[in-house]
Formats: C-alpha cells, structure tokens, sequence
C-alpha cells in the first residue's frame, strides 16, 4: 500500500510540475514587460501592445530584452498607448518594425505627423483611427497594404503621400479623412 501512495504523489507531483512549466512559459509568451512596454514573443520576434510611458515623443525601441520589435499592435480598437493616447505627440518607429498592427495608434489625438518608415510592409485596420490632430502623413515605399479604415476619423488630416510600393488600399481607408488617394503615387 505504502508503494502505490507514494507512486500516485510522485505522478501528481511531475503533473503539478508539468502544469506550473508550461503556465510560466504561456505567461512570458503572452506579456513581457522591459521599461515602459509590454510585448510578446513569436519566433524570437516581439510584438509590441502596449506603452505605460508618460507619452509626449515616443521612441519605439528596435529591440527588448535581446528580441527584434517586428511589430506594433494594440489589438481589437485599443491602441498600444491606452489609456493615455492622447499624451503622445509624436513616435519614431525604428527600422526593425515591419508592421503597424489594427488600432496601433487608435486615438492619438495629439499626433500631428507620422512618418512611415521603408521597413513597414503593411498597417493594418483602423491603425490611426480618430487619430483627430492628425495632419501630415507620408508613407514611404516598402509599404504595399494599407489596411481597412486605416485613417477613419482623422479630421484633421491635410496631406498624405503614398509611396509606390502600395498595391493595396483597404475600403473606408480614409472616412472623414476624404484627402486619402485611392491609388499609389500620389500626394494630396
């Protein structure tokens, strides 16, 4: 009796064990935290979701903790600097980004220019919606998909040049923001 009492702990043991390894690993897959940003990892790649700086001029770094930032993301209509969207007055991507996620600036309201830089390949729904003090933006040539209501609600928004790599241009890209091109090339 006292053989199988022991054998029955020690396999509840290594599955506590199991559980508890695997549950650490989701956790620091799902939400790593270094400085101000919160990111996840993805085949050694980091996507970041979210910011809890003071806002103003945001750098976005180019890597955390050893890992390549590929990616800003803030998810389904929560920009990556909610709640203080509204702090942020200018961001620096690095070149390392290649994506620009749905809702990654959602209501920045007091962003006024955005450069995009070549790295960037694709920026996805709704990226700058209500970004509302939005007035200049230019995308540059490694851009080639400009997701679905990218810059809906950017009232303010007098000029944008897309670079010649866009092939792709999502509908109601630029609702209330009626200066959107509806093709390459252009500059209004």
């Amino acid at each position: 009796m006292g053989e199988f009492v022991i054998r029955w702990l020690m396999k509840r043991s290594l599955a506590l064990l199991a559980a508890f390894v695997i549950a650490s690993g989701y956790q620091s897959l799902s939400g790593e935290t270094s400085g101000d940003w919160t990111y996840t990892v993805t085949d050694n790649q980091a996507t970041i979701t979210s910011y809890s700086g003071d806002g103003g001029e945001v750098v976005i770094p180019s890597e955390l903790d050893g890992v390549a930032v590929v990616k800003v993301d803030g998810g389904s209509y929560k920009s990556i600097f909610d709640p203080s969207s509204s702090s942020v007055t200018s961001v620096t991507i690095p070149d390392s980004v290649t994506s620009i996620g749905n809702a990654a600036f959602y209501g920045c309201t007091n962003l006024t220019n955005f450069t995009i830089p070549d790295s960037v390949t694709s920026i996805g729904a709704g990226a700058f919606d209500s970004c509302t003090s939005l007035i200049s933006v230019t995308i540059l040539d490694g851009v080639t998909t400009i997701g679905y209501s990218a810059f809906i609600y950017c009232t303010s928004l007098t000029s944008i040049t897309i670079g010649n790599g866009v092939t792709t241009i999502g509908d109601t890209a630029s609702m209330v923001a009626p200066t959107l091109p509806t093709s390459p090339s252009q500059t209004v």
